[in-house]
């Protein structure tokens, strides 16, 4: 009760059992905020709780605080900062507020001691997770819910024998119907370490007896468990439920990361296959921390007792199949294998730019016959192709499509060929690339292709017709740009068509509206440019005006820096000139 302000104790313990958080936070909210001294730690408690719960979590926080500042002996209050911290993310407080909890609890619950070792382990800081977890098992030595917390640990620091015997102890301790948590728990583990026998086993009893189960759980038809993780990439085993005789291993393309979905995850799940995946941190990742070793170390086992094993990557993803499935006797399929930072083979932008740990060519390999599509137009994919792999790999089978550029996936996507591609890799038939070439005007990555090479051949007039044609079909923006970076490509094609056919007014206002619909970490690109076009048409005044007025956005880049440079240098001979 507050002193001011009556609560009916018993209708907000109804709201919160029906979970009727705004109830719950109208009632309480205007006591707390009159300031009246409470008479015990009930309404903090249960305000701080409903705000959680709505994630409104400053809130939350502040609430919590207030009543800990006003009962600092009473084990609730840290109960609910210790979950809210859990909200958070935020492990290491979450650990003290369970300790705290931990040593203001006379009659200590089995929960309490999950939630402190559930804390600890997210910290990675298992032996202490595992401590805490046996603490409780000697006061509750038969609790389910313990014991099975003491496997996730297992399985968290990839200890997979120990999780297999950890998760036996709570089969073998089950009263009754088994649970299907723990009989696909020891379905996984046990594929995971090579027993099919065992796995198999296990994944039936739990496809018989818990399908609804399976269904309401795991509404993807997929169970996912980290196989590996050291903080920039991880490899992700999707298991499908259901019994399985192939795997397909994807690897992250070049703007990929693992907060996103695996790289052909949704296509793939519409098949029965397991999926193995290869993540990436961030975007700007290219696996340079994971060695040939680790990945086959973490995954060989598994795939061995698949009848079928397809690696399936594109860009950095193509590349990284090809460097790390050799030993695997998988069938490959490569689409535009690229990394660009390759000392040889990479982008002149990226190349040599960070510390390459990758072998730099392969061993001659007759045994493998890798499918690779990609774009003999491309000056980049060609000459790492046709120079390195095909005579590395000579008895690879290439699939050319001209003109696609770089992004073979896209444009096979856009024509109407990816699916029967990666459909026919899966099922075992004769791969070939059968499509309508007439389709080709209808993709985006053909068009621009296109314009690329019309304004290399000085065809301005063309460039500035399929340009225009390409951004009328350009991908859209995700956010409140209204131009989409790749649409945003063509159009600074299209600027430098008009530039050269003489149209510089409206090459200027194409330009004006390109900086305004474009992301602001793009607008560099069309500032660049118009830069250039100056100084192609000697107008190193013009180009300077853009210099000055841009340089206090961009005093971090080096492209543009180097442009500085180079147009004061160019003023300066000019001035000698004169």
């Amino acid at each position: 009760m507050l002193k001011d302000v009556l609560i009916d104790k018993t209708t907000i313990t109804t709201y919160i059992k029906e979970q009727q958080w705004d109830k719950v936070i109208d009632n309480l909210k205007p006591g707390i905020e009159s300031h009246n001294e409470p008479l015990d730690i009930d309404p903090y408690v249960w305000l701080g709780l409903a705000y959680r719960k709505k994630d409104e979590l400053d809130q939350a926080q502040a609430v919590l605080e207030n009543g800990r500042e006003k009962f600092p002996e009473d084990s609730r209050i840290y109960f609910q900062l210790a979950e809210l911290a859990m909200s958070k993310k935020d492990w290491s407080k979450a650990v003290f507020m369970w300790e705290e909890a931990m040593n203001l609890t006379k009659n200590k619950s089995a929960r309490l001691y999950i939630r402190l070792g559930a804390a600890y382990q997210y910290l990675g800081q298992f032996s202490e997770s595992e401590k805490i977890l046996e603490e409780g098992l000697l006061l509750y030595p038969d609790n389910r819910d313990l014991l099975i917390s003491l496997a996730k640990v297992s399985e968290a620091k990839f200890d997979w024998l120990q999780a297999k015997e950890r998760w036996d102890n709570v089969y073998q301790g089950q009263v009754g119907e088994t649970d299907f948590e723990v009989e696909l728990a020891l379905s996984i583990v046990n594929q995971i370490i090579g027993d099919s026998k065992q796995s198999q086993k296990h994944l039936q009893t739990c496809l018989e007896n818990h399908s609804k189960e399976l269904a309401k759980n795991y509404k993807s038809g997929y169970k996912k468990v980290v196989l590996f993780n050291n903080n920039e990439t991880r490899i992700e085993f999707y298991k499908k439920l259901s019994i399985c005789e192939d795997v397909v291993i994807t690897f992250d393309s070049r703007h990929m990361h693992w907060a996103e979905q695996p790289f052909g995850y949704r296509f793939l799940t519409k098949y029965d296959v397991d999926i193995i995946a290869v993540r990436k941190r961030n975007a700007n990742l290219v696996h340079q921390d994971l060695t040939i070793e680790e990945f086959e170390n973490v995954v060989k086992v598994i795939v061995g007792n698949y009848k079928k094993r397809i690696a399936y990557g594109f860009s950095l993803g193509a590349y990284s199949v090809l460097y790390y499935c050799l030993n695997l006797q998988c069938e490959m399929l490569s689409l535009s294998p690229r990394n660009r930072f390759h000392p040889i083979f990479g982008t002149d932008n990226k190349k040599g730019t960070i510390e390459f740990h990758h072998n730099l060519f392969y061993s001659y390999n007759e045994k493998l016959s890798p499918i690779i599509v990609y774009d003999p137009k491309n000056n980049y994919d060609k000459r790492y192709i046709e120079t390195e792999l095909k005579v590395k790999f000579p008895n690879a089978r290439l699939l050319k499509t001209p003109y696609s550029g770089h992004e073979t996936a896209n444009y096979l996507l856009e024509v109407g060929a990816l699916k029967d591609l990666v459909t026919k890799v899966l099922t075992g038939q004769e791969v070939s690339l059968n499509y309508d070439r007439d389709k080709r005007k209808f993709s985006f990555h053909y068009l621009m292709t296109i314009t690329e090479i019309c304004l290399e051949r000085n065809k301005n007039k063309w460039a500035l017709k399929i340009s225009q044609e390409a951004e009328g079909i350009a991908p859209k923006a995700t956010k409140g740009d209204k131009l989409s970076p790749k649409a945003a490509k063509v159009r600074r094609m299209r600027i430098q068509a008009l530039w050269r056919l003489g149209e510089t007014q409206q090459a200027h206002t194409l330009a004006e509206d390109t900086l305004k619909n474009v992301p602001k970490k793009k607008q560099i690109e069309v500032y660049l440019l118009l830069i250039d076009l100056h100084m192609m048409d000697k107008n190193l005044l013009e180009a300077n005006e853009i210099v000055k007025s841009i340089s206090h956005l961009y005093e971090d880049s080096n492209r543009f820096l180097d442009k500085k440079k180079q147009i004061a240098d160019l003023l300066l001979m000019s001035s000698y000139a004169d």
